[in-house]
């Protein structure tokens, strides 16, 4: 009985090569598609995982208008639990370079232990009037070219900075920027388009 059922099978694949092959064909790419969408979630979960445990992405975040003292830092530090605690500086500056203006950057100052930079290309920025930016900013200034800042800022802006221009000698990714999206500012045209670290821990006067 088996032979006959076989025989029949083969000569019905015979009789419609073509449409048999097809529907093969669909049933590998439907499991191939299939396979291929159950593993991406865990894949880029953990790569994406991997790289923020690797840099130190931090877990909390405290924000203060009136601004953090070491004291503080140390405070949060020898809390339970708590690994590492620093404070940071950043603000949003409007730059001039490659010809274009009014091109608003996030300045950040250098992390020491949490969101620490992947480096790109280049190096590391050793001087106050050094600085590494966006890897992934769409125009992105080439090495040892500088970032000036633009007279539009406000003098509040531009009195915060030590410098009026930054040299920049390297390219980095960052935990702190994990999506396309750079965010919103309320300088220059409302939107941020990348971000630069200098080297200084207290980048503002």
């Amino acid at each position: 009985m088996r032979s006959v059922m076989k025989k029949a099978a083969l000569r019905e694949i015979r009789g419609s090569l073509g449409r048999y092959l097809a529907i093969l064909a669909i049933i590998a790419l439907g499991v191939g598609f299939f396979s291929g969408v159950r593993i991406t979630t865990p894949s880029m979960v953990n790569t994406i995982g991997s790289f923020m445990n690797e840099h130190e992405l931090y877990d909390l975040r405290l924000v203060s208008t009136d601004g953090w003292a070491e004291e503080d830092a140390d405070f949060f530090a020898d809390q339970d639990d708590v690994r590492y605690s620093e404070t940071a500086y950043e603000l949003d500056v409007i730059f001039n370079y490659k010809k274009a203006k009014e091109n608003v950057l996030r300045v950040h100052s250098l992390p020491v232990n949490i969101n620490r930079p992947e480096i790109v290309s280049g190096r590391m920025p050793q001087s106050p009037d050094e600085c590494v930016v966006d890897a992934d900013m769409a125009k992105l200034p080439p090495l040892d070219s500088k970032l000036v800042v633009s007279d539009v800022n406000s003098e509040e802006t531009a009195d915060s900075l030590k410098m009026s221009a930054f040299t920049v000698v390297g390219t980095v990714n960052s935990p702190y920027y994990v999506n396309f999206e750079r965010g919103t500012t309320s300088i220059g045209n409302g939107t941020v388009s990348g971000y630069i670290y200098i080297s200084s821990r207290k980048p503002l006067k």
